[in-house]
């Protein structure tokens, strides 16, 4: 009786292939689909990030229009007096120690130290 032909590995092959198929199959889709998440995520990292960068510039781009127009609606109420150098330097000294004070708490809120 020659090893191929008995009913012992006919069964086995019966079992065998139909399950290494399957496994194979699965395994070649999960590693296509993984491929396409990869690519996927891989084409929107540089737009987010993009994004946010130009949100942050914006944000700190616009800063120094926002002072310059508040200084002009204080000195139009009669706030400030461009005339009175005393006055304008201190003004000016807390405005900057203000803004230096606010973008060190927005640094320290956006960026937590983690222990």
């Amino acid at each position: 009786m020659q090893p191929f032909t008995s009913l012992r590995f006919k069964i086995i092959v019966l079992f065998v292939a139909p399950l290494v198929s399957s496994v194979s199959l699965v395994g070649y889709v999960s590693f296509q689909n993984s491929s396409k998440a990869v690519e996927e995520i891989a084409l929107q990292i540089p737009i987010e990030i993009n994004s946010k960068i130009s949100q942050q510039l914006n944000n700190y781009l616009s800063q120094p229009l926002n002072i310059n127009l508040r200084n002009l609606d204080n000195r139009d109420l009669g706030i400030l007096n461009y005339e009175d150098f005393d006055l304008m330097e201190r003004y000016l000294w807390k405005q900057i120690k203000l803004i230096v004070l606010l973008t060190l708490a927005l640094l320290v809120m956006l960026h937590p130290k983690e222990n």
